[in-house]
């Protein structure tokens, strides 16, 4: 409409010729539109104007209007100009982008974003919104200290993000809002999941000689288990490659043998499988159960062993076993023995039995090359050749090892180790998942930390959480943890599926 005749405008007047405009039935808009436009912006400059009155001039065809309108609205909460439907405003957008903040991004405000929502998470990040800015700044902070929590809460974040589709790229040739410390935190991320202790075991590959694993990201990390053209090996008991000798009988290179006609050279592939299996037992075991760890360690020295007869060793000279005569009985898992016994097979048999004993506990499966062929503590005839034979039951620690099923039959006892079962009774505990808080997160880190260390200063860093504890959980572990932490996030996806893959028995 045009412009009324006003006369000269007295600012002290603006609030009830608003008042007046809009109980008359004209909008904001048109109530503006009818003033002097050097008025109006000076009076939105100087803070005269109501919010209603400065959302509406955002739109005004007059630029000194508009100008000081875009002007007061870049100096709002972003949450306020979300909730204001100016963002979707080219102006206001313009303005916004001079802020490195894109918030054509956003449609709802930071405090109605989930962490569960790991695109729309995603997308705040990166679009820059403060909020999101200050929580990722707060939580690289708190990786920076050190402490394993801060850590932990930094890859869990960096996850949902990767999840929602960041980019490992920022922080390092493209610019993530206004994280600046984002770099730092990308690098301890990376050092994180450098060390393949601290991933899924699950999730380790190998490919010739060497582990090969994926971040949240799907950047790819290694572990070569031999160095420095095969001079050296990766000692997974110790985390640190050796040179051996014969000396100290663990495994190395070449071993040449007594007749001076015959050479071991080991396979390294094998080599590298031997070492993820270790990897994978230990992982899932408390530290503090050393019948287990011991067990596990045995099993891990019988299979590298230098011997004429394992695959573990390729044998060139006249004491070499031929490859039809080969016969590995031993390497079998949770502390058990190998062994033959009773009378060989008939000769031209092309089969023999296998025998596993799991004492006290019936009916484990066992599974030949991951097929089910009988159960535990019952005679089962194969085929001969070399198997990978698996032994599991619900509630209870799966068992591998590799067996040559040859002329004698072969027996095997295997200890199966029951699975912890308190994550529940824990949340029933501290009166359901609603109570959980970090501080509880924080303090069964610490008492794993303390058994897997066996340092008591573990402990006394974990201040007793409200509510408190009344159940702890079993011999925790690290995907307890990592559950606990996705339920506060409210990633109940990622909770579930560490449930379906048997990593937490709830």
């Amino acid at each position: 409409m045009a412009a009324c005749a006003m006369g000269t405008w007295n600012p002290n007047s603006y609030k009830k010729y608003m008042a007046d405009m809009t109980t008359a039935g004209f909008t904001e808009k048109e109530a503006i539109d009818s003033l002097p436009p050097g008025s109006v912006a000076s009076d939105i400059v100087a803070g005269r104007a109501s919010d209603g009155a400065i959302i509406a001039a955002v739109d005004s065809s007059e630029y000194a209007v508009n100008n000081a309108a875009v002007g007061k609205v870049i100096t709002w909460d972003v949450d306020k100009v979300i909730t204001s439907g100016l963002g979707k405003n080219k102006n206001v957008q313009d303005a916004f982008t001079k802020k490195k903040i894109d918030i054509s991004a956003m449609d709802v405000p930071w405090e109605n974003v989930q962490l569960s929502d790991t695109k729309k998470l995603a997308t705040y990040v990166t679009a820059g919104h403060p909020k999101a800015v200050a929580f990722v700044t707060q939580i690289i902070n708190e990786a920076e200290t050190g402490t394993p929590d801060g850590v932990l809460s930094l890859v869990v974040l960096l996850d949902q993000l990767a999840k929602g589709g960041m980019s490992n790229e920022y922080g390092t040739t493209k610019p993530l809002g206004g994280v600046e410390n984002i770099t730092k935190g990308i690098a301890i991320y990376n050092e994180f999941y450098d060390n393949p202790y601290n991933v899924d075991p699950d999730g380790i590959k190998v490919v010739d000689a060497t582990l090969i694993w994926s971040d949240g990201f799907g950047k790819k990390h290694d572990l070569s288990t031999i160095e420095m053209g095969g001079e050296s090996v990766y000692d997974p008991t110790s985390k640190t490659f050796r040179t051996a000798s014969e000396e100290d009988g663990y495994i190395q290179q070449t071993i040449p043998l007594e007749d001076g006609y015959s050479k071991l050279t080991l396979n390294t592939p094998e080599y590298a499988k031997a070492v993820l299996d270790y990897i994978q037992k230990t992982q899932n075991t408390p530290q503090n159960d050393e019948t287990r760890l011991a067990a596990i360690f045995q099993e891990f020295s019988d299979r590298i062993a230098p011997s004429l007869n394992s695959k573990m060793w390729a044998c060139t000279g006249k004491a070499c076993v031929p490859a039809e005569e080969k016969e590995e009985s031993g390497g079998g898992g949770g502390g058990g023995g190998g062994g033959g016994g009773g009378a060989p097979a008939p000769a031209g048999a092309t089969e023999n039995t296998l025998f596993i004993d799991t004492g006290a506990i019936k009916d484990a499966n066992v599974l030949a090359d991951d097929k089910l062929v009988g159960k535990s503590n019952e005679k089962i005839t194969l085929t001969m050749g070399e198997y990978v034979i698996k032994v599991n039951k619900a509630g209870y620690q799966e068992e591998s090892f590799v067996i040559q099923l040859a002329e004698y039959p072969i027996t095997k006892t295997i200890n199966l180790y029951k699975l912890p079962t308190k994550i529940n009774a824990f949340l029933e505990g501290i009166g359901g998942i609603a109570n959980l808080t970090n501080n509880h997160v924080f303090y069964v880190y610490c008492a794993l930390k303390e058994t897997l260390t066996g340092d008591s200063a573990w402990r006394a860093l974990a201040k007793t959480p409200t509510p408190p504890i009344t159940v702890m959980i079993e011999r925790p572990n690290k995907y307890d943890i990592q559950y606990l932490r996705y339920l506060i996030l409210g990633n109940t996806t990622a909770a579930k599926l560490l449930v379906d893959e048997g990593k937490v028995v709830l």
